[in-house]
């Protein structure tokens, strides 16, 4: 399978890790290249997909056709934590022509987010826990640390009808907004723009002693699909006539 642009499509990961001992709402957010054996699966430690230079530089540069799976670790004490739920992931995508050569509204950008031209939004909230050990990475005092994954079969692409839907309670019951099967999560359909991506995660943490907290974790990189925006006209001059 090819995309528009002629080249194979590449599936990334974005892993989400957050511990419930932290006091900030600071996601850690991290989106990796998969290869080896399955590069179409979920690839916890693959390579990181940051561009270090060019436009893209200290955000994200995929390309149309390209999937994105996500995985989520939640870190914890089993001594003080009994249980973790994951509520639901948010993603809003902000349009960001920031150029002065793109002004608003002329050449503002076809699709509001990578994954949809009408949805700027995309709400995820079916997570199975997900023992793959692979999973687990270094944390710094293994021996009060336990790491919880989390997965999801939902895709998003194309949208339907918004429904709340089911959340982990009952995984019987699917969102309506959604399609579940062995497609990407995420698949990038716009053919080129860019957009700030902001990710809210709902989570609920339960005590031993069965207290529930309610959370909300945070991340908000760049994502670039394509190459830069094609050239503009130049603006016309407001310098006075002589």
């Amino acid at each position: 399978m090819t995309s528009e642009n002629g080249t194979t499509p590449t599936v990334y990961t974005m892993r989400l890790d957050f511990d419930v001992r932290q006091v900030s709402t600071a996601l850690r957010f991290n989106l990796l290249g998969n290869e080896g054996s399955d590069p179409t699966g979920v690839e916890p430690n693959g390579t990181p997909a940051m561009q270090p230079s060019g436009v893209a530089a200290g955000g994200y540069q995929l390309q149309n056709g390209d999937g994105i799976n996500v995985v989520i670790f939640a870190y914890y004490d089993p001594t003080t934590t009994s249980a973790i739920a994951i509520k639901g992931l948010t993603l809003v995508a902000l349009p960001a022509p920031y150029s002065a050569d793109c002004p608003l509204p002329a050449n503002e950008q076809l699709y509001l987010s990578p994954c949809d031209a009408n949805y700027a939004t995309c709400h995820i909230n079916i997570w199975q826990p997900n023992g793959d050990p692979v999973s687990a990475s270094a944390v710094s005092n293994p021996t009060s640390t336990t790491v919880q994954a989390f997965t999801t079969q939902q895709a998003f692409n194309p949208p339907q009808q918004s429904s709340l839907g089911s959340t982990q309670g009952d995984m019987n019951t699917t969102d309506s907004s959604m399609s579940t099967g062995d497609a990407s999560n995420l698949t990038v359909s716009a053919p080129s723009g860019l957009w700030q991506i902001m990710g809210f995660l709902s989570v609920v943490v339960t005590s031993i002693k069965s207290v529930q907290t309610h959370r909300v974790y945070t991340f908000d990189p760049d994502l670039m699909v394509g190459g830069v925006l094609p050239p503009q006209p130049p603006l016309p001059s407001t310098s006075a006539s002589h």
